[in-house]
């Protein structure tokens, strides 16, 4: 028996609230950049009662934070609610036969090659808020400004976390769907942005591995483009509001508030 998921990501809260219908699914996903902090977590209680929900946090829910101090306190606040949240950070969800598998996931910088790596890495320091306003104490507790070479060292361990548990599930005889914030394939690249070397911090590179080794289903979010594809045996969905102001997109799906994919 298939399963409906409510898909949403990039809602953004703290730029503009949203109104959402009502919508018949029975599990709700939410892919990152709800809002900062743990008030995404708060706003999925008061939104959601009764349902269960299921959270992978995405790069804004760290900004002004330390990324291991906002990891834990969304976790807290998951626990304490009207409805049934579930963080996933490297961590899965079983229901009904399904294994959901959950990470920020963050990215290698490799989707241009080894070659444009480190311009790749430069150029999205120098754009992104993130390496301003984001810390970590991942190394020695001490926090400091999060660079390049953290998301990047995260995904390393994220990665090998996911390919495991997806052969793991596939091989028990599970349905698998991926959450992830970052992007998988370039298939989530926009046309605009195909040869911009800043894609790299929005879209990773699992395109060879996919067809063989993927599941049934990844959700992601991050581009503020709309995407549902398939890539072998996987389907790719990602349905993102993005900022109130963005201009409008030519090339992708446009946000669907009451989106529903069925595993």
């Amino acid at each position: 028996m298939s399963m409906k998921l409510r898909v949403l990501s990039d809602l953004h809260l703290r730029y503009a609230p949203i109104e959402l219908p009502k919508v018949a699914a029975d599990v709700v996903v939410l892919v990152g950049d709800i809002n900062r902090g743990a008030s995404g977590v708060e706003w999925a209680h008061a939104q959601f009662p009764g349902q269960c929900v299921l959270y992978v946090l995405g790069n804004h829910e760290f900004y002004r934070g330390c990324v291991e101090d906002v990891y834990a306190a969304c976790e807290r606040a998951a626990r304490h609610g009207a409805a049934d949240v579930h963080i996933l950070q490297d961590s899965e969800f079983v229901h009904d036969g399904v294994a959901f598998l959950g990470t920020t996931l963050w990215t290698d910088f490799l989707l241009f090659g080894a070659e444009q790596k480190a311009a790749a890495m430069e150029k999205i320091r120098q754009l992104a808020p993130d390496f301003r306003i984001v810390r970590t104490a991942a190394l020695n507790g001490c926090q400091r400004v999060m660079t390049p070479a953290d998301p990047a060292r995260w995904f390393a361990h994220s990665r090998h976390w996911l390919r495991e548990r997806i052969d793991h599930h596939r091989n028990a005889g599970n349905r698998v769907c991926a959450i992830t914030h970052f992007a998988p394939a370039r298939g989530s690249l926009a046309t605009r942005f195909a040869e911009d070397l800043a894609s790299a911090y929005f879209v990773n590179d699992f395109d060879s591995w996919m067809p063989t080794h993927g599941p049934d289903l990844w959700l992601h979010g991050h581009t503020h483009d709309g995407f549902d594809y398939r890539l072998g045996r996987t389907r790719v969905v990602c349905n993102p509001r993005g900022y109130p102001d963005e201009r409008s997109k030519t090339d992708t799906r446009p946000f669907d508030p009451a989106l529903v994919v069925e595993i």
